[in-house]
């Protein structure tokens, strides 16, 4: 008799163990990659799930992700609300992640994320780099007066140009005259 309930009793502690070792292997099924996208300078990009490389062991739908890290030269944008603190959860169906670069920024930016699925499964922590493809940005000047001495020709410099400025950081090349000098002529 003592032999069959040791039988049994370790067919029981295999059963529980094979058991066991079965539900924690599906805990752990989520899988993804670090991610890039593309945004154009001064515009927006939505963040779908599409987006993401994905693969559930269990076959279960990708649902959402954790927002881990923030950008640093842009904004995150749930449902147009930014996020503000890192932690949050942003579920795809029917609601809209968004990334919106700072003005006249086309530094490269990135955040941490964790891939989420229906059975609220986490993954481990991805990395989603967005690169912002630069625009030219026009430059900007103000109105300035030059003093010359009658009769005697003058040329402009760039330094007669002061107020020239450029988001881009280009360097002032040439200009376009509007109007011509009501008294004198330029040539």
């Amino acid at each position: 008799m003592t032999c069959n309930y040791r039988f049994i009793n370790a067919f029981f502690f295999l059963v529980i163990v094979v058991y066991s070792a079965g539900i924690h292997a599906q805990t752990n099924t989520i899988t993804g990659n670090n991610e890039t996208i593309t945004v154009v300078e001064d515009s927006l990009v939505d963040i779908t799930s599409n987006l993401f490389t994905y693969e559930d062991l269990d076959d279960e739908e990708l649902v959402g992700i954790k927002i881990e890290s923030l950008p640093i030269y842009g904004d995150l944008y749930y449902d147009d609300v930014i996020i503000t603190t890192p932690g949050d959860t942003v579920e795809f169906l029917s609601h809209v992640l968004r990334y919106i670069p700072d003005q006249n920024n086309n530094e490269t930016d990135e955040f941490n994320f964790i891939l989420i699925n229906k059975l609220k499964n986490y993954s481990d922590t991805y990395v989603m780099t967005i690169l912002t493809d630069a625009i030219p940005d026009a430059p900007t000047g103000t109105d300035e007066t030059i003093t010359v001495t009658e009769d005697v020709a003058y040329d402009f410099s760039v330094t007669d140009f002061p107020g020239y400025g450029d988001a881009d950081g280009d360097a002032l090349t040439s200009i376009r005259i509007h109007s011509s000098p009501t008294h004198g002529s330029i040539t």
